[in-house]
């Protein structure tokens, strides 16, 4: 009978306890970019994000860059031209760079450019902004083996870019709204038939950028 109690409490406090993880979710903040260690990793990650950049500005108002565990690498860049006008521009790999391996030198960079106005550009720069200030270091360690990292830039007031991660975010955190408003501007920039418009797209930065700015540590 006393096992049977013990063995009921341990279920009780099993399930409060997943209940309340689940209710809490994960942390709505980005995580700031360590390291990418050494040999093998650290090479693929210059050369992977040197080919992901091609035709890049250095100093972009707003850069996504994805590696997934299996399909080829891609990213989008806001930046502003010589001209003083603004575009996206989107580069996507031929193949996956990471098992490309020996045929590395294979691979390739399809590139779409979208021009914006300046408006449309300084929304989606003061969104990826708001979310990069205060990226926190994760209690423990979030990385996996077959998830997707996501790399969010910015260009910040002293000039230099400043980057936040994250790996597999997951619904509903803001954070996943924010890949998933930077996939459907990568939809848009390609001119997908079942891609979001400007003005849908402004209204999901609008939003979005309301509840990043009402977060609370």
């Amino acid at each position: 009978m006393k096992r049977k109690v013990e063995q009921q409490t341990a279920l009780f406090i099993l399930i409060t306890l997943t209940f309340s993880f689940c209710l809490l979710g994960e942390p709505d903040y980005l995580e700031p970019v360590t390291p990418s260690g050494v040999g093998i990793v650290e090479d693929y990650m210059k050369s992977v994000n040197s080919l992901l950049s091609n035709g890049f500005n250095k100093k972009p108002l707003a850069r996504y860059i994805v590696h997934p565990a299996f399909a080829p690498e891609y990213a989008f860049s806001v930046e502003q031209d010589k001209r003083g006008g603004y575009k996206i521009i989107v580069n996507v790999l031929s193949n996956n760079y990471w098992y490309a391996e020996n045929k590395r030198t294979m691979v390739f960079v399809k590139t779409t450019e979208k021009v914006i106005d300046k408006e449309f550009a300084v929304k989606i720069s003061v969104l990826f902004k708001t979310a990069i200030i205060d990226s926190l270091l994760p209690e423990s360690d979030s990385g996996g083996l077959d998830g997707i990292q996501y790399y969010f830039s910015t260009t910040g007031k002293d000039g230099d870019v400043v980057t936040g991660t994250k790996w597999s975010p997951k619904e509903p955190s803001l954070i996943y709204k924010l890949m998933k408003v930077s996939e459907d501007l990568i939809s848009f920039a390609c001119g997908e038939k079942n891609g979001k418009t400007e003005d849908v797209l402004i209204k999901d930065i609008d939003s979005l950028f309301l509840a990043l700015s009402k977060r609370s540590l």
